[in-house]
């Protein structure tokens, strides 16, 4: 499975750069009280960036927290079946 997603990750890329290659224009951002002009190609792929890191940043939350509540049940269980002193 990982293997797919590496190749479904690759082909992602290659289409993003193919297609900011193409537009190459300038462009005038504006934000706010921002204003910049660069070419839709870095337009594009600073876009691209910053959702891919938004989206690494949700994805690991959620990764965290299963891993907290992984690790609880599994001290959770060592408690449980942990071998019991002779009285």
């Amino acid at each position: 499975m990982a293997q797919f997603y590496a190749i479904l990750i690759t082909v992602f890329a290659l289409a993003l750069a193919l297609f900011a290659i193409q537009n190459t224009d300038p462009l005038t951002v504006r934000f706010v009280t921002w204003s910049f002009t660069a070419s839709q190609a870095a337009t594009i792929l600073g876009a691209a960036f910053v959702g891919a890191i938004i989206g690494v940043l949700l994805t690991l939350r959620g990764q965290i927290r299963a891993r907290r509540a992984a690790r609880k049940a599994e001290d959770r269980l060592r408690e449980i079946y942990r071998p019991r002193e002779p009285q």
